[in-house]
């Protein structure tokens, strides 16, 4: 059995919102552990599960933390004394030290204190209330009281599914899972869009397995995957300008594809000056082709931050894997991309390459791949 603790965002809501939260992390729970039966105690959940569980508890977003518990159908102080002389040798080995946290919800004839100091003089070990070796919880909610050592910490955020639905442009390196990761703890669903690349056939592969580590934390709501193929050449006079306006295509496509499947917004893992296309005054002229919201929850992010999120959530292996020089969709690599792009400029070498008629084209390229994930 296991006692979850529901995220600290979730109790601050108002009683309908709480309820419309707390009732979809109890159904992301049912979908990610068929079978389980859990119980609402008031900010906390009683799940019945097998212990074999705790990994995918563990990825459920609005889950603060996880304990294996041990619940004993009484709060009489007795019965508690009892059920903790029986099990405290097996939950604080011998010569280690120990604090017993008490919390009670409920009326009862003796006070939280009361009841840690009197279980604190069963146990034959040593107390620390300042740096144990072993905590122990007791909690005692109405005619209940449940027992565990120890916790695991959840993800964190809102239930998947919360906040709509946004379309995430995912290249399968460092930045874009992690961004997309990020807008998922906080509730939102995503829909993955990768662009093709003419220099690195092999990115794909790569892109399928990040999304396939996606889809284990993306608990709840389906992830669907999209791919599209831009063909489309920069004339070499204002090739600086490539990566602005390949990302301003890319935008025209992810604005489609969120029509389709009814987003609310892009995700992109820009950081804001980690390279040329991400400046302040390049993102302001990238933005100006999207119709819909762009988020970048890493803009203020080093690449350091980003990193240690991909191996936490199990995507840097995967993205740092080798693979040809990816320049997104482009058939080139440029070396020195303007950092200061201005938007008459932009619009100006749009008109002549027809960027329309090549978001067109890559519009009717796009191809639903969530089958092959």
């Amino acid at each position: 059995m296991f006692l979850v603790s529901e995220s600290g965002e979730i109790s601050l809501k108002s009683d309908a919102v709480r309820r419309k939260f707390e009732g979809k992390l109890i159904e992301n729970i049912r979908r990610a552990i068929p079978g389980a039966v859990i119980r609402k105690l008031g900010g906390k959940l009683e799940i019945e599960a097998d212990n074999s569980s705790t990994e995918k508890l563990r990825r459920i977003f609005g889950i603060a933390w996880i304990a294996r518990a041990e619940r004993l159908n009484s709060s009489d102080m007795r019965d508690i004394e009892e059920f903790f002389t029986k099990r405290y040798e097996s939950w604080i080995p011998e010569g280690k030290s120990f604090a017993v946290r008490v919390r009670r919800v409920g009326n009862h004839p003796y006070t939280s204190v009361d009841l840690a100091k009197k279980l604190g003089s069963i146990a034959r070990r040593k107390v620390d209330l300042k740096n144990p070796d072993v905590e122990v919880f007791v909690e005692v909610r109405g005619d209940k009281s449940y027992f565990y050592v120890g916790r695991e910490r959840g993800p964190g955020g809102l239930p998947l599914g919360t906040a709509g639905n946004l379309v995430a442009l995912i290249s399968g390196g460092i930045d874009s899972p992690v961004a997309a990761w990020m807008m998922m703890r906080r509730g939102a669903s995503i829909t993955a869009l990768y662009a093709m690349s003419p220099l690195a056939p092999e990115g794909f592969d790569r892109f399928v397995k990040v999304i396939r580590v996606l889809r284990e934390w993306h608990i709840g709501e389906e992830l669907r995957a999209y791919a599209y193929t831009a063909d489309y050449e920069i004339p070499a006079d204002v090739a600086k300008y490539a990566y602005v306006l390949e990302r301003r295509i890319m935008l025209r496509v992810a604005n489609e594809l969120a029509k389709r499947v009814g987003a609310k917004g892009i995700v992109t893992g820009d950081s804001l000056g980690q390279v040329s296309s991400q400046t302040l005054d390049n993102l302001m002229a990238i933005d100006a082709a999207s119709e819909l919201p762009v988020y970048r929850p890493l803009i203020s992010m080093d690449k350091d931050q980003i990193s240690n999120i991909a191996r936490e959530i199990g995507t840097f292996s995967i993205s740092t894997e080798r693979t040809a020089q990816e320049c997104g969709s482009l058939t080139i690599c440029v070396k020195k991309p303007v950092t200061k792009a201005r938007l008459d400029k932009v619009l100006e070498i749009e008109r002549r390459i027809n960027a329309e008629e090549i978001a067109k084209r890559s519009i009717e390229t796009l191809q639903d791949v969530t089958s092959i994930i």
